[in-house]
């Protein structure tokens, strides 16, 4: 179980890397229609967390608001 648990967080963090790297990207875009795109992108990716964890998006955000 602690194996499981250890690759799941894992897992996570690797997706909130890149999640986070993906909020840099988008505020850089100034396209409408690319930007439209890639948040379309994003929410999808945001909501491959809800699969690990119902609160794994929140984690998410905390994490992130307290890195920037």
């Amino acid at each position: 179980m602690q194996k499981d648990l250890n690759q799941r967080n894992k897992k996570t963090l690797k997706l909130q890397k890149v999640l986070q790297e993906e909020v840099l990207k988008l505020d850089k875009i100034t396209d409408d229609k690319r930007r439209k795109d890639l948040t379309i992108q994003w929410k999808q990716n945001v909501q491959k967390l809800k699969l690990y964890d119902d609160k794994e998006d929140e984690t998410f955000f905390k994490a992130w608001l307290r890195a920037h």
